[in-house]
């Protein structure tokens, strides 16, 4: 028996076996009918993470298709129901004209499920074969040959899509499928839009819809500003994960906006690692004009690598013993770009815990707030690698760039790059690529050692020493990771990162001043570093310069609208001033970015109860919670707005829960024992206040110890 499977979303068991008789109408389970809109019945789930719609392999009568059902959450939203329905009418638009490339339309329709609202329902061909991005998960990068036929074969099928006046928006590895016969095929029309209705909208000052796929999609594009060169953009960015093996976004640093990529590949010559980079130009009137253009270029590509590679072929030869040398390189690591320098607190202490000027006043949890720096110690995507022939190649394979550019004799530019290395500066580069090697594995200890061999053949290796102050500081090695950073700005006095990094570590020193002149050199010669604009903020915060702070936040989202760090950052120091609406303001678009952020929730959470908004603040605290359960800040201060509201039941209950995750958090005794007060539990509060006072003895914290004492007095007199 065929299996059947009931897509009533409520149904208990939708794979129900008495389900899979040919004769069976209803679903045995939910009583939902099973032959769909009077002819299909579904086999099995595919997937349920498809953007808007869960999809199902389906038959009618013996031959597969695919059905996509729009997810029920969505049911009810008209911008999500207007995109389901507009892939039907692409896909059917271009069906009728018998466009090859794309799955072919076969029926849309609404379908009743038993006790459930309608669900929307697209029917299409079942394209035989696998996405690109499993492709690549299962098969390794593509080779350059592999790249030039596939970047022509997609394009030829946005050149239909594109003379049909639509684009497709939404263009990835994951929605190229290449079936068994080896042809691809553009899937996933959900988010097409035909340009005379994107004009028009324009014209009316409408907002478009900002689809995006992280990593993919063009900033015009993400600003609703859609235009046929956002195509080119995701096309280019999609054979940069084929062609690498990595998603963009791993690649890809926000703060300078630049996409480090090429190293990544192998065996691809620049001609097309150029042309790549053309289609993902930062503005669409940089990126080619049309599909035609494309093909052209990819034409000429075509015959000019396949002329080059005759040539390469000798290079190749003649670089044999020296080949790795050269080409090798470190993988970046997937580290996220704003890790922080160790456990380094980079902020004196603001709403301090101890803080508490009123009797019966409860304690915020916190202590103290860390203000993020954004540090780039250990995160490989930021490295600057350093090449032999750095000033004259941008390859990753042997050939050198008189070769690749068509110099006049490719054996010549082999013999004049061979007389001008020395051997030195070759071992001087392989000491600092092994050094590389070793700080990707943390061996830092070696990786330093591999630094210093090739400073000592090289005295002006700036990359080396910059690394090696790069390895001192995850050691917390502070002052010779400063020397380093100042003898590679010695050499090199435009070497920014160097000035920022510095930057960083007399932060950590609580060397502020020093701090802002790092950042404000990084920043007279480049306006655009977003990084030390933030950096900035922070050592201005930690001077109480709360309004210079706010100043340098601000640009740094003038220069990265979506730069979640500055946002957080700069409601901190509104907090600070106590402009909590600003502050709820910032980490509202903070959750707006990223809205599984536990502490822009917990922060909000802070200034809500600042201004008296409770019930507010525990749906924040309790957030917060959810996404990072042992958050004990976040069950101290909801607390706290229980308190607030005379829920001392689950005041209490919050404080416990923090108390079972630090015994010696005495925060949470103490306001557990004002709670207790409340309830008149004296002898329950006098344990509490006085474990608060051991503890806050012990941390040396005078006021609070103080203010336990009152209390435990306070008790005893009653």
């Amino acid at each position: 028996m065929k299996p059947c499977y009931c897509i009533n979303p409520r149904c208990r068991q939708p794979d129900h076996p008495d389900n899979n008789n040919p004769t069976s109408r209803y679903c045995y389970s939910c009583g939902s009918e099973l032959l769909l809109h009077g002819k299909y019945r579904v086999s099995r789930l595919l997937s349920d993470d498809s953007g808007f719609g869960i999809v199902y392999e389906i038959f009618e009568g013996f031959e597969p298709k695919i059905l996509k059902v729009l997810q029920r959450r969505w049911n009810k939203q008209p911008k999500a129901v207007e995109l389901f329905k507009r892939e039907y009418e692409v896909l059917l638009t271009l069906t009728q004209e018998n466009i090859k490339g794309i799955p072919q339309a076969k029926d849309f329709f609404e379908y009743q499920p038993r006790d459930e609202n309608n669900l929307y329902c697209l029917v299409m061909e079942k394209v035989d074969g696998m996405d690109l991005e499993k492709w690549v998960q299962k098969n390794d990068k593509i080779t350059q040959k592999q790249a030039i036929k596939w970047l022509k074969e997609v394009t030829l099928i946005l050149q239909k899509i594109h003379q049909h006046n639509w684009f497709h928006r939404d263009i990835k590895p994951a929605n190229i499928m290449m079936r068994n016969s080896g042809e691809l095929v553009l899937i996933d029309f959900g988010t097409a839009r035909e340009e005379t209705q994107t004009y028009y909208q324009k014209m009316q000052g409408q907002q478009l819809t900002g689809i995006v796929s992280t990593g993919y999609t063009p900033n015009e594009q993400q600003n609703g500003q859609s235009v046929v060169q956002s195509d080119f953009f995701a096309l280019g960015r999609t054979f940069v994960y084929l062609l690498t093996g990595q998603h963009p976004s791993s690649m890809y640093d926000p703060y300078k906006d630049v996409l480090s990529w090429r190293q990544e590949t192998e065996n691809v010559d620049k001609p097309l690692l150029d042309f790549i980079d053309h289609l993902m130009a930062k503005f669409p009137q940089d990126r080619p004009n049309n599909t035609d253009s494309i093909i052209q270029n990819l034409e000429n590509l075509h015959q000019r690598l396949q002329t080059n590679s005759e040539k390469v072929s000798l290079v190749q030869k003649i670089l044999t013993s020296t080949q790795g040398i050269i080409t090798k390189k470190v993988a970046p690591a997937s580290a996220d770009p704003t890790r922080q320098l160790g456990n380094v607190n980079f902020s004196k202490g603001v709403a301090g815990g101890g803080l508490v000027r009123h009797r019966n006043k409860l304690i915020i949890g916190g202590g103290v707030v860390v203000l993020t720096v954004v540090w780039w110690v250990g995160d490989f995507n930021f490295l600057r690698f350093g090449s032999l022939n750095s000033a004259n190649t941008e390859t990753n394979g042997v050939e050198s760039a008189a070769t690749l550019e068509g110099g006049e004799n490719s054996e010549n530019a082999v013999i004049e790059m061979s007389e001008n290395e020395s051997v030195d500066l070759t071992d001087a580069e392989n000491y600092y690529n092994q050094g590389n090697l070793l700080r990707e594995r943390e061996e830092y200890d070696q990786a330093i050692e591999e630094y210093t061999r090739a400073i000592e053949i090289n005295p002006n290796y700036t990359d080396a020493y910059y690394n090696r102050g790069l390895t001192y500081a995850d050691l917390e090695r502070y002052q010779e990771a400063i020397a380093d950073y100042t003898r590679t700005i010695a050499i090199d006095p435009e070497y920014l990162d160097a000035y920022n990094n510095r930057g960083i570590i007399y932060a950590s020193l609580q060397d502020f001043d020093r701090a802002i002149a790092d950042y404000i050199k990084v920043i007279d010669s480049d306006p655009s570093y977003v990084l030390a604009h933030n950096n900035l903020g922070v050592a201005y915060n930690n001077l109480g310069r709360f309004q210079d702070a706010i100043a340098s936040y601000t640009k740094a989202i003038e220069l990265n609208p979506d730069y979640v760090l500055a946002y957080a950052n700069r409601g901190i120091s509104y907090n600070s001033l106590e402009s909590y609406e600003n502050a709820i303001s910032d980490y509202t678009k903070v959750l707006s970015i990223q809205p599984d952020n536990a502490d822009a929730y917990y922060d909000r959470g802070n200034a809500r109860n600042s201004l008296g908004q409770y019930q507010e603040a525990i749906d924040d605290y309790t957030k917060a919670i959810e996404i990072k359960g042992d958050n004990i800040l976040a069950y101290n201060n909801r607390g706290i707005s229980y308190y607030n509201l005379n829920s001392c039941a689950q005041a209490i209950a919050d404080y416990t829960k923090a108390i079972e995750i630090d015994s010696e958090y005495p925060n949470a005794y103490y306001n557990r024992g004002l709670c207790y007060g409340q309830l008149a539990e004296n002898q329950n509060a006098l344990v509490d206040f006085n474990r608060a006072a051991l503890l806050y003895q012990q941390q040396g914290n005078e006021n609070s110890y103080q203010n336990a004492i009152a209390e435990i007095e306070a008790l005893s007199s009653n």
